[in-house]
């Protein structure tokens, strides 16, 4: 009898504490609740690049299901505390902030209008450097804004996943944070490490760029680039049947040809975004599947973006671009591609701030009601723009993400 008795008593104890952790998990707020909601549904994800743009939304069998691993929305740091450990015998300030050099290079890089060269004495800004490594002396922040991009450059070369995992700890170890773009890729690292030593960001803008209220001359702006002409090709018959803008570097061949060259000045841009009413954006990047096949044999499908990639048709991979946060503070109606990631879910809120396009016959549906109805959507560029100038800036940047520096430069007076 006893010993049934010391049975009961132990089952019923355990219950009762297996209770009380449920009720306490119910009870205390989760730390990675979504501040903005997210859309359920999702865009087609098949078919060649052009073809991604040529599906209907309900095309049924050709929905990509992707396992969204990396689904819990962006936490930004307490602004005023010291992320992690700070190594003894390092200079603070200022800190020496470094934006590795891939893909942009010259005074047209966008973050040289971002704001973020405003703080003298707290930030020694290096962008596109020669010398991009960090200086063992000092406080190496950096900025990636490519990931995950070069995460197969990176890391395809090594041998297997322990490989991979010693060089990212050894890496994080050189550097004292590192600002993305690119939140799946903080997760991946963070994971990886134990640290809080990867931080995704949003990209900053500098309000004195914003353009003066203007007259709204074109229709639609398409600012494209080399790297997106295949996903883009389809949107540019669209534009024909507008009063449109196309700024891109001129090219040879049967491409359509910009209506305005590049490069221009980063005021000049801004002034025809403010001049469109509206502006196509996306925020991803597309590969094709012989590509993704190399991947897949790569040490990386532990990172979320790399798992789940088609094996026959054209994938889209995210990357948050400069182009959308600038079209918002110029005040143009944001016209942004659902692809399978949706980072500017992140940042702005669709059907309030910005709208969605599926596919390119789409688009045209999309831009002609715009166009035509215009009075009704400026509210949402209005929104964006807003939101932008409150949230966004390089100040703003610099105090969500940067906020323990001035802490610790104030603690130094």
């Amino acid at each position: 009898f006893s010993f049934m008795g010391v049975a009961v008593y132990y089952v019923g104890g355990t219950l009762f504490l297996f209770l009380l952790v449920l009720l306490y998990q119910s009870l205390i707020p989760a730390q990675n609740e979504k501040p903005r909601k997210r859309s359920k549904s999702r865009p087609v994800q098949a078919g060649d690049a052009a073809g991604v743009l040529n599906r209907t939304r309900s095309a049924g069998t050709l929905e990509f299901g992707f396992r969204r691993s990396g689904t819990d929305p962006i936490v930004a740091p307490v602004a005023d505390a010291i992320p992690r450990p700070i190594p003894m015998g390092i200079t603070i300030l200022p800190v020496r902030f470094v934006v590795p050099p891939f893909g942009w290079s010259g005074p047209w890089h966008p973050l040289f209008k971002s704001g973020l060269h405003g703080f003298p004495g707290l930030l020694d800004v290096e962008i596109s450097p020669k010398n991009y490594r960090p200086t063992p002396s000092r406080m190496n922040i950096k900025f990636d804004v490519v990931e995950p991009f070069t995460i197969p450059l990176v890391y395809g070369k090594l041998q297997g996943f322990d490989d991979v995992r010693r060089y990212i700890k050894k890496q994080e170890d050189r550097w004292y944070l590192t600002l993305t773009l690119c939140p799946f890729t903080a997760r991946w690292v963070n994971g990886i490490t134990g640290l809080s030593s990867r931080i995704p960001v949003f990209y900053p803008v500098d309000p004195q760029y914003k353009p003066e209220p203007a007259t709204k001359v074109y229709d639609v702006m398409l600012a494209s680039s080399k790297a997106a002409a295949i996903f883009l090709k389809p949107t540019l018959p669209v534009l024909k049947h507008f009063n449109y803008v196309l700024l891109k570097k001129a090219t040879e061949g049967d491409e359509e040809p910009p209506t305005h060259p590049a490069p221009v000045s980063h005021s000049d841009k801004l002034q025809l975004y403010a001049q469109s009413k509206c502006a196509i954006v996306w925020n991803c990047y597309v590969v094709q599947p012989a590509v993704m096949a190399s991947w897949k044999r790569m040490p990386i499908t532990d990172h979320p973006v790399f798992q789940d990639m088609p094996t026959e048709e054209w994938g889209t991979f995210p990357q948050l671009k400069s182009r959308t946060f600038e079209a918002a503070l110029a005040g143009t109606v944001l016209l942004a591609y659902w692809d399978r990631f949706r980072l500017i879910e992140e940042w702005f809120e669709p059907g309030k701030e910005f709208l969605y396009w599926y596919n390119a016959s789409h688009l045209k549906t999309l831009i002609s009601d715009v166009v035509s109805r215009y009075d009704e959507y400026k509210a949402l560029a209005a929104a964006a723009q807003r939101r932008v100038l409150s949230q966004y800036t390089g100040e703003h940047f610099v105090q969500r993400y940067l906020g323990f520096v001035r802490t610790l430069q104030q603690q130094m007076e």
